[in-house]
């Protein structure tokens, strides 16, 4: 099930981004405090759009972005995506980026922008996205 960030969540948040960004790639070692105030400053503001994936209770996925809008369509600019190391390789990833597409009827494209050769551009392809220069 997805549903949008309450602020309640922040914490679980925290900890599963905390868990998330540790793995290789990114060996990063996010303290609690930090993390928390990521998740606060990327769910605030009018244009902000973030959701999370809740799996036997538990928060497993997170999904943040910007509304950005063009000439003829709105885009959602993914900020942070993530999912819990335990519950990777799953298909929750590409459910919760779906359900997101649904859920913002008014968004004709999720956007990102991430290293042409990083090791999650051929989960991103197999999700539909196009890689452009």
């Amino acid at each position: 099930m997805i549903r949008k960030v309450e602020k309640c969540d922040y914490p679980e948040i925290a900890r599963v981004m905390m868990r998330a960004f540790k793995q290789p790639p990114w060996n990063e070692d996010w303290q609690y405090q930090r993390a928390y105030q990521r998740i606060e400053q990327l769910d605030d503001g009018k244009y902000t759009r973030c959701y999370v994936y809740i799996l036997d209770n538990k928060i497993v996925a997170v999904l943040c972005g910007k509304l950005i809008t063009y000439v003829d369509d709105n885009e959602l600019m993914i900020e942070d995506f993530y999912v819990d190391p335990d519950y990777q390789r799953q298909g929750i990833g590409g459910l919760l980026m779906e359900e997101v597409s649904k859920e913002l009827d008014d968004v004709a494209y999720l956007t990102l922008l991430t290293g042409k050769e990083f090791y999650s551009v051929d989960f991103y392809r197999k999700n539909g996205f196009i890689v452009k220069d």
